[in-house]
């Protein structure tokens, strides 16, 4: 279930719209990186994760919001080196693009749920995210096209990498926000987690110091501390290894000006480890809640099965005590109604006495063996003779079927 720290007054949301505009700014400012020709197609976009989170976590009357933090960034950054009109359009684009997106998500027919709690909401996010991308990268590389600031030609690759940066910054930040905004518990503050970030820091370092003949092969490494991540915290721990590895990405290709130029290799790549390392995540995160939930039912139904044993058994000595109760009550009858009538017998009335005595310390032998069994008393265990047994039963069957009138 998703929750909201904020509640819906104009205060708390004047707040939340300057942190997302300002936190908007400066990951636009720190991802301005190997940009393609002069304005802001980049191989690594954190800003469009943010304003993914935004929507899906504060809720709709934010996506007029996506209209203003892309231009407040141009303005701020770059002091709007397109053209008004060009300009305009593309914050009309990329506004219009993803607000859309989210709308969809956002819709109570497709039941989307932010915390990411199930295989389909992060492979609806993951899909929706990809479309969004491609959309909006292709409309903005095509309205620089037609405004004369890039040629055809360049179509495809600045469409490519502005798609890659997109869609990077979205699995690399959403999830992990989602998830630490909905108080979700991500990564224990254990050996094993110092671990998991060492084998990563040192699997990108193996990256960074070999040949580039052979970096991009060995960035595969990677997949090494992503799985092991996945399979022990599931899609809560890889989510915050996938960001810990595309910023130690982009720190590495910070400290290493050479590697800069490969950054849009590096994030193509990037997408294959994000993708594998959540779904992965999410499988593991899904097989514990089934495991939980049979668990939860094995439980239920050994309840049910001790209430059922619990009724047999009530039965049963309901029976079995009933049986001499009801047959002494007989002989006591008896012996009042011989008193009643003055036609007393001491003969008879002593031995229908008995008789009900008997059957009195029968009851109460039940109640003892019973007694016995439920505290699984083995200290009075005795040897007992066949015609003991035998006769016993003979006796029992023949109080039941001559009962006395």
């Amino acid at each position: 279930m998703r929750r909201v720290p904020f509640e819906v007054v104009p205060a708390k949301r004047a707040i939340v719209a300057l942190a997302y505009v300002a936190g908007y700014v400066a990951l636009d400012r720190i991802s301005f990186i190997e940009p393609y020709a002069f304005f802001g197609i980049t191989p690594w976009n954190p800003n469009t994760g943010l304003s993914i989170v935004l929507v899906l976590f504060f809720d709709i009357w934010m996506v007029p919001l996506l209209f203003v933090a892309p231009f407040m960034a141009d303005l701020v950054n770059r002091q709007v080196n397109l053209p008004w009109a060009v300009e305009f359009i593309s914050v009309a684009l990329i506004g219009g693009g993803y607000s859309t997106a989210l709308a969809f998500l956002k819709s109570s027919r497709v039941r989307f749920d932010p915390g990411l709690s199930s295989m389909r909401d992060l492979l609806l996010l993951m899909l929706v995210a990809a479309a969004s991308a491609a959309f909006v990268a292709s409309t903005y590389v095509g309205v620089a096209i037609a405004a004369g600031l890039l040629s055809i030609k360049d179509f495809a690759p600045a469409t490519l990498r502005y798609w890659i940066g997109d869609l990077v910054g979205i699995l690399a930040l959403t999830p992990f926000a989602l998830f630490a905004l909905t108080g979700r518990r991500i990564l224990p503050l254990s050996i094993e987690t110092a671990l998991q970030c060492a084998a990563i820091a040192g699997a990108l370092l193996v990256v960074f110091r070999v040949s580039q003949e052979r970096e991009f092969q060995l960035f595969y490494v990677l997949f090494i501390p992503i799985v092991w991540m996945a399979v022990r915290n599931g899609i809560e721990g890889v989510s915050a290894g996938v960001l810990i590895t595309q910023c130690g990405l982009i720190l590495g290709v910070g400290l290493l000006p050479e590697k800069s130029k490969e950054l849009y290799a590096f994030q193509a790549l990037m997408i294959v480890l994000a993708v594998t390392g959540l779904i992965a995540g999410a499988l593991v995160t899904e097989r514990r809640r089934i495991g939980a939930q049979l668990r939860l039912h094995r439980e239920s139904l050994a309840r049910v099965a001790r209430l059922g044993s619990v009724g047999e058994l009530a039965t049963t000595v309901a029976h079995e005590v009933n049986q001499p109760l009801m047959a002494a009550g007989t002989y006591i009858r008896l012996v009042a109604d011989s008193m009643r009538s003055g036609r007393v017998d001491p003969a008879e009335v002593t031995e229908t006495a008995k008789k009900a005595v008997s059957q009195i310390d029968r009851a109460a032998e039940v109640i003892r063996r019973l007694r016995a069994l439920v505290r699984l008393d083995r200290s009075n265990r005795t040897p007992v003779g066949f015609e003991r047994i035998v006769k016993g039963m003979i006796n029992c069957a023949s109080l039941t079927l001559t009962r006395p009138a």
